[in-house]
């Protein structure tokens, strides 16, 4: 084993369809000057994300948390703190979110005192402009 064996995969998941990007031009502009080929993101629509990501376990029990990929399986929501309800049942898997927008108190389990809920807005107003602020 290697030092590289207990590192966890990172895999980033644009939460829109691909076709969509191209009206995020703010998005696309901060991606490209930070040299990230948009063409080579992954989004909710492409057949791989969907397949190992988006569909429930095809296992008999409808909890995410029972199939064996699970417990290695982790969500950051990131510009969202509430999970969409398209992809509720992988609610359980969120362990961290990072946003700008209302709190809507979902995902009870990700807590602002272990430093994996982090939500810049206060007094009904976001304290930064974006999430990469």
């Amino acid at each position: 084993k290697t030092k590289m064996d207990n590192l966890p995969i990172v895999v980033p998941v644009v939460s829109v369809p691909r076709a969509d990007i191209s009206l995020r031009r703010d998005v696309i502009l901060l991606l490209d000057l930070a040299g990230i080929n948009i063409q080579r993101l992954l989004y909710l629509d492409d057949d791989i994300v969907i397949r190992h990501l988006l569909l429930p376990s095809s296992s008999s029990s409808k909890d995410p948390s029972s199939s064996s990929s699970a417990s290695t399986t982790s969500l950051t929501l990131v510009d969202h703190n509430r999970i969409r309800s398209s992809l509720s049942h992988l609610s359980s898997m969120v362990t961290e979110i990072v946003d700008h927008h209302q709190d809507e108190k979902s995902h009870d389990d990700v807590t602002t005192d272990s430093g994996k809920r982090i939500i810049a807005f206060e007094n009904g107003h976001a304290t930064v402009a974006s999430t990469c602020t």
